[in-house]
């Protein structure tokens, strides 16, 4: 998966930003067993279910897989850095 971030795109720096805390986020399981995480939203108010393809949040639900939103975003450069080994 190739994921691009970019320094004038403002969900790559909402990304990163979320990145930040991905130590605090909380992980679970639909009820058909996919898993996603718990990642607080954006502007700081609750949190939205997240994983490498979707998320609960209005852009997750109006945009498709390649126009992510920044916690789908996030989550894809998680699953990136755990892969390398950079994060517990």
């Amino acid at each position: 998966m190739t994921i691009v971030v970019s320094t004038t795109d403002p969900r790559s720096t909402k990304a990163l930003a979320l990145l930040a805390g991905a130590e605090s986020w909380q992980r679970g399981r639909t009820r058909d067993g996919r898993p996603f995480w718990l990642v607080p939203a954006s502007d700081g108010r609750g949190y939205h279910m997240v994983d490498c393809r979707a998320c609960t949040c209005r852009w997750g639900q109006r945009h498709s897989e390649s126009d992510p939103c920044s916690h789908a975003l996030a989550a894809r450069l998680r699953v990136a850095q755990l892969k390398a080994g950079g994060a517990r």
